[in-house]
């Protein structure tokens, strides 16, 4: 009995949304980097795992440096800052803020991207130097305005920490590099990570304080 032929692939590119190819691009370049590292990443690789030609990648970015910057951006910087409402008092502030850092802690592409940023910053300090400085220091100023607000209406105390409220964000971080499934041998719990969310809102009341 003859072998059956082998099922005909449809050789054509089915054309996307512009919206559907750049999130191709982000998931490509996110799993090349992760898998190879920025420098020994290629723009054929992302367009090829993204499922487009070089020529469709560049309809959209200039450089993997786009890229590298794109991801930074869609993940780690929402944009808008944490609200201290002219009724808050500091715990109330202190929730609201851990709300919104906490729930991205377990969206795998936020801390994909977390880890990248923190394994190529020292390959590529000019990148992310800029970066930092262009997008990710402009949000950080927004949210120290939002307590310099507060400390206008006597509702926070003016507190030296304010001046480094980067400090506020570290827990997440280490939460994040430290539950990487690669550095641990057992798995995170739910309770691991409550409890590590009850100590960030001592710190975080200390620094709002002035403790």
């Amino acid at each position: 009995m003859p072998l059956p032929e082998p099922a005909r692939t449809d050789s054509r590119r089915i054309r996307l949304a512009p919206d559907l190819r750049i999130e191709r691009i982000l998931e490509s370049a996110l799993a090349e980097f992760a898998r190879h590292g920025f420098a020994a990443t290629r723009i054929v690789d992302i367009a090829r795992g993204a499922g487009l030609s070089k020529s469709g990648f560049y309809a959209h970015f200039e450089s993997k440096e786009d890229v590298f910057e794109a991801l930074l951006t869609r993940f780690l910087v929402r944009g808008n800052v944490v609200p201290f409402e002219a009724t808050d008092s500091v715990a109330d502030f202190v929730d609201r803020f851990l709300d919104f850092c906490y729930a991205y802690v377990e969206q795998p592409h936020y801390r994909a991207v977390l880890r990248l940023l923190f394994t190529e910053a020292l390959r590529i300090p000019d990148l992310v130097g800029r970066w930092r400085a262009e997008v990710g220091q402009p949000v950080l100023q927004a949210q120290v305005e939002v307590l310099n607000a507060a400390i206008r209406r006597g509702q926070l105390a003016h507190a030296p920490t304010l001046e480094e409220f980067a400090l506020a964000y570290t827990p997440v971080v280490h939460w994040v590099l430290a539950s990487d499934p690669r550095l641990r041998t057992k798995p995170v719990t739910d309770g691991a990570l409550a409890r590590h969310r009850r100590i960030h809102r001592q710190i975080m009341l200390a620094l709002l304080r002035g403790e």
